[in-house]
């Protein structure tokens, strides 16, 4: 227990950017959440609502969605199986505890919670779910897919606007009335920790982290042969 609590300190470390700036957003988010309502947060955003904004968030919260990350995975996997286990298994963690915790939980999303109380920006085209609210499953793989992205990237300065874009996935679930702000925190941690724990798995094991399996290549194998 002693070594992954190492391994994963050592992350965060070495990503100070990314994980600066979430300390940070944990620690504003927990003060939001102790001073205010959980519709609050719904209607701020939403009462910004223009056509520039609703295709901004359209954007991310695709951004968020599985299918887009899987198309990377498989990429990333002909550069380096390590890569594909990594991102497979932390994306199907995040999504399995998400699903779990939805199916325990399931309370009202912002439309059933309101109940036409207030009248609320609606962007064409998006179908707004009722129920399942918490956690927020996109901000979860959000959180997932940018982490992702930060650990592998060399530049660690880079990793603070993968923050953004990851944060940004879990702000357009708020504009687009899918999800109050506590599911899109819930989510985030969620998403953290399980990229966290699967990098320091496949990356940090001391039994993984020289696998010749996992450091296969089929990029070097098939296109840099000589």
């Amino acid at each position: 227990m002693k070594k992954i609590y190492l391994s994963i300190t050592e992350i965060i470390n070495e990503n100070a950017p990314f994980f600066i700036l979430y300390t940070l957003f944990l620690a504003i988010g927990a003060s939001w959440l102790l001073i205010y309502d959980k519709g609050q947060c719904v209607l701020m955003i939403n009462g910004i609502h223009n056509v520039v904004y609703d295709q901004i968030f359209i954007f991310f919260t695709e951004a968020g969605d599985g299918k887009y990350f899987a198309i990377v995975i498989v990429i990333a996997g002909v550069l380096s199986l390590r890569y594909l286990f990594f991102g497979l298994t932390a994306f199907l963690t995040s999504g399995i505890i998400v699903q779990l915790l939805k199916a325990l939980i399931d309370t009202p999303r912002p439309k059933n919670f309101f109940d036409g109380a207030v009248e609320l920006s609606l962007v064409p085209g998006i179908d707004v779910h009722s129920w399942n609210s918490m956690p927020s499953g996109h901000a979860a793989s959000g959180f997932v897919i940018f982490l992702f992205f930060a650990l592998l990237i060399k530049d660690k300065r880079w990793s603070a606007l993968m923050f953004v874009f990851a944060l940004l996935v879990g702000i357009s679930r708020i504009y687009l009335v899918q999800h109050f702000f506590v599911d899109v925190y819930f989510g985030s941690v969620i998403g953290v920790i399980s990229a966290l724990f699967m990098y320091s798995l496949f990356f940090k094991h001391p039994r993984l982290k020289d696998s010749k399996f996992l450091n296969y290549s089929v990029f070097d194998k098939y296109f840099l042969k000589e």
